[in-house]
């Protein structure tokens, strides 16, 4: 496989890219939103986030429908699970549509219609969804005790959810060389 398209955060790479092969397409705008598996990076701050443009843009329109609520869930990408907890709500919502046995194109009233509100108004607030891209190397880790797996979950009756987070610490060791006291004269 031939790749052509590059980007990255580092001007040192993209110097070594651009001398190494002239066929190599390298995005030169900094402040640029790149798509990468389902996110959007932003490589100027290094951060992931979501892309909900066309979300927002016709969501206001919409009626309490069992097609809309299935069609604002589906526009909704996550695949790192990152917004897991506020998408839970629509497909729990969309589970509801279904025991009450509502129509594709009837709107629905009540509390039902209340919770669709709350959670499409609240749908904006995920814009300023910012996930800092971190990295480490295994030489920054000192040994293997410093090496914590954390694992988290829940369960209610409508949904259950997992988290795994690895934790790790690496300690930065300061020398003071006996030279830095001689005295030089």
């Amino acid at each position: 496989m031939n790749m052509r398209k590059f980007d990255t955060n580092s001007e040192e790479l993209k110097n070594l890219w651009r001398n190494s092969n002239p066929l190599i397409e390298i995005n030169e705008n900094s402040d640029s939103y790149l798509k990468v598996l389902g996110l959007v990076w932003n490589n100027s701050d290094d951060t992931l986030g979501l892309d909900l443009r066309s979300l927002l843009s016709n969501l206001n329109d919409k009626e309490c429908t069992k097609r809309n609520v299935l069609h604002t869930a589906a526009k909704l990408f996550d695949p790192s699970g990152f917004v897991s907890p506020f998408l839970i709500r629509i497909k729990c919502l969309m589970q509801e549509l279904w025991q009450l046995g509502v129509g594709w194109d009837e709107v629905v009233s009540g509390q039902i219609r209340e919770n669709w509100s709350a959670w499409c108004k609240e749908i904006e607030h995920l814009q300023n969804l910012k996930i800092p891209r971190y990295y480490y190397s295994p030489t920054s880790l000192v040994n293997g005790n410093d090496l914590q797996l954390h694992v988290f979950s829940d369960a209610s009756p409508k949904s259950f959810g997992a988290v795994i987070y690895l934790r790790y610490k690496f300690l930065i060791t300061i020398l003071i060389l006996d030279s830095l006291f001689l005295n030089l004269e």
